[in-house]
């Protein structure tokens, strides 16, 4: 687990100031705790929890760490999380909507989908190097709205 602080301005002309928790890797009882701790030390001085997890491979250790933040968190923290699932490049809006409808409706899932009081956010942004040209305009596209919808998510 590693912190990085990440600075942006926003359309708006605010200074954003992002602290990105990453918790890759193996689970360990010992992430889980500091990642509890240090987002229970930020939590009066944050406007928004994202979690990221690729479509159809969440891990029992991912689910996990979130299980452990949503059990220890409190409703504060509900009010500013989101879940932004990666690797959706390849669905149609009907898909990525059939995402969401299965994180919200699956005995799995459930409680998860209920704590993003953000949202649910589906995006992709493949590697266009192998990207034929007839292809690489609809996927520019896709990519163009998810940008807009992750940036919309952080004003």
């Amino acid at each position: 687990m590693y912190l990085k602080l990440l600075r942006e301005v926003g359309s708006n002309g605010l200074f954003h100031v992002f602290k990105v928790i990453d918790t890759v890797g193996q689970y360990e009882l010992q992430t889980q705790f500091n990642l509890l701790s240090e987002l229970q030390s930020l939590q009066k001085h944050l406007n928004l929890i994202v979690f990221v997890i690729q479509n159809g491979h969440m891990t029992k250790e991912e689910k996990c760490k979130i299980e452990s933040v949503i059990s220890h968190g409190n409703q504060n923290m509900s009010f500013i999380s989101a879940l932004v699932v990666t690797y959706c490049e390849h669905l149609d809006e009907v898909s990525r909507k059939d995402v969401v409808h299965q994180m919200k409706n699956n005995e799995h899932t459930r409680d998860i989908a209920a704590f993003m009081q953000k949202g649910i956010f589906t995006v992709g942004f493949p590697d266009m190097s192998g990207v034929k040209d007839g292809l690489k305009e609809v996927f520019e596209e896709t990519i163009a709205s998810d940008e807009k919808q992750i940036r919309k998510l952080i004003q």
